[in-house]
């Protein structure tokens, strides 16, 4: 794997709106499901470079997405965040 800039990652739990900062993520799902995400990623990587756009949601990019079985994730473009 090739050298990795810096980032932070945040979460919610089930019913609240509270952000918390994470120190791990997991992801349960097959292979297909980690393709699809990975398409998302490089997808919103391209648009973030290209149009400088503050974010993009998977909900917005996954047709049959539902609450009960995904869990949203929202990319963010460090440039455009306030710190």
């Amino acid at each position: 794997m090739r050298n990795l800039a810096g980032f932070r990652a945040f979460g919610t739990a089930v019913g609240t709106d509270t952000s918390l900062a994470l120190d791990e993520l997991s992801i349960i799902g097959s292979a297909e499901t980690f393709r699809a995400l990975g398409d998302f990623l490089l997808r919103a990587s391209r648009e973030i470079q290209l149009y400088d756009i503050e974010h993009m949601h998977l909900q917005d990019a996954v047709v049959d997405f539902s609450p009960e079985n995904h869990v949203d994730i929202i990319v963010l473009n460090e440039r455009r965040i306030e710190q």
